[in-house]
């Protein structure tokens, strides 16, 4: 569910992305940012684009990773316009640089938040996931376990029958040697509860094992999500590539 919520979320976003920064994008083209006070223009129109950005409604869970994104891609671009404005002093593009510089790490810092957040939710998706394919599980191996039961109680009670018919007819002897079977499956009976309970145990285990690596996949940071390779978080990396 969670993946097609982010691929759904990246498709809208990008689009509202494509929108409301189409004029900053067609200024750039036209090169109106380069010359002296393009550089506090170009800025003004990536806060008023991001405005606009903010203000429209339903675009779901990535809809900030995705704004980040385009500002971050736009820095080498906000690089060059700074560097062609001679309307700014040397210590005013130093300290404009410093600025960007502090401003990319607010936005790689906000990126991992966001990421973390959808790590944590995909975690707790899997772990109800996983509790409810154990809930199924549990009443399939009691239902296994109800008609093996049944099925051995049917051939007990045709065995007792067919010995009680022996021994009305006078055949003892026979009769005598069904009791080893008859107490075989009476101990078969009461084994088989056992035996279920042993299997869904060791099945119980394989999944829980399988939760504990997904969990260390899932473990904080960044890089560790490309190994994964869901869907999901596959989908979250090519917002960020």
């Amino acid at each position: 569910m969670l993946e097609k919520n982010v691929s759904e979320s990246h498709r809208v976003c990008s689009s509202v992305v494509l929108r409301v920064f189409a004029p900053l994008e067609k200024a750039l083209e036209d090169g109106i940012y380069m010359r002296p006070g393009g550089y506090q223009e170009f800025c003004g129109a990536l806060r008023r684009g991001a405005q606009l950005y903010r203000l429209e409604k339903r675009k779901g869970v990535v809809a900030e990773e995705v704004l980040l994104k385009y500002l971050k891609d736009k820095n080498a671009v906000k690089r060059s316009i700074l560097a062609a404005d001679r309307s700014l002093t040397e210590a005013q593009q130093k300290a404009e640089e410093g600025r960007m510089q502090r401003e990319e790490a607010e936005q790689q810092q906000k990126i991992l938040e966001h990421v973390n957040q959808i790590q944590e939710q995909i975690i707790l998706d899997q772990k109800r996931s996983n509790e409810e394919n154990i809930r199924q599980l549990e009443m399939k191996m009691e239902r296994e376990r109800q008609r093996a039961q049944q099925e051995l109680q049917r051939v007990v009670t045709a065995k007792l029958k067919e010995q009680k018919r022996l021994l009305e007819l006078g055949f003892n002897g026979r009769a005598r040697d069904m009791e080893e079977d008859i107490r075989k499956l009476r101990q078969e009976q009461s084994s088989v509860g056992q035996k279920k309970k042993s299997s869904l145990l060791k099945k119980l285990g394989s999944g829980m094992q399988a939760v504990g690596l997904a969990a260390a996949a899932f473990a904080p940071g960044f890089g560790t999500i490309v190994g994964l390779g869901t869907v999901a978080v596959g989908s979250i990396l090519k917002i960020f590539s």
